[in-house]
C-alpha cells in the first residue's frame, strides 16, 4: 500500500501488545487521515502480543546448526549470520560460539553471531 501511495517506510517499533496479536501493525505516525506528500515516511509499531519480553535467547552452544536454527526461529530472530570454522574435535555442524549469550533478552538482539565447525 506504502508504493501505491508514493510512500517510504520509516522506523518500525517492535512493542508487546495485549489487545492485537503479533505481527499487527497497531499505531502509525503521522497518524491514519492526515495529508500525505509523495516520499514522506511513515513509521509503524507492531504487536510483539503477549510475554516477548520475558523471553531469553538460548543456549546454542554444543547444538547441531539445524536445532540452533529451529531455536532461534521459534523466536523468531532473523537476522543471523554464520561464521564457519576448523574444529575436528567436534562434528562438522555443530555451534562451536554463540553471540549474543545465553540469559539476553531477545527484545534487545538486532543481530545473532553463530560460529559453527567445520
Amino acid at each position: 500500500q506504502l508504493q501505491d501511495l508514493v510512500l517510504q517506510e520509516g522506523k518500525i517499533q517492535y512493542q508487546e501488545n495485549t489487545e492485537f496479536p503479533e505481527g499487527v501493525v497497531f499505531d502509525q505516525q503521522p497518524a491514519p487521515g492526515n495529508s500525505f506528500s509523495p516520499g514522506a515516511s511513515i513509521d509503524f509499531k507492531v504487536s510483539l502480543g503477549t510475554g516477548a519480553q520475558n523471553k531469553r535467547f538460548p543456549k546454542l552452544v554444543g547444538l547441531s546448526l539445524n536445532e540452533a536454527k529451529k531455536k532461534m526461529s521459534a523466536l523468531k530472530i532473523l537476522n543471523i549470520k554464520y561464521e564457519f570454522e576448523k574444529n575436528e574435535s567436534l562434528l562438522p555442524g555443530t555451534v562451536i560460539k554463540q553471540f549474543p549469550d545465553k540469559g539476553t533478552p531477545v527484545l534487545e538482539i538486532n543481530e545473532v553471531l553463530i560460529t559453527v565447525s567445520k
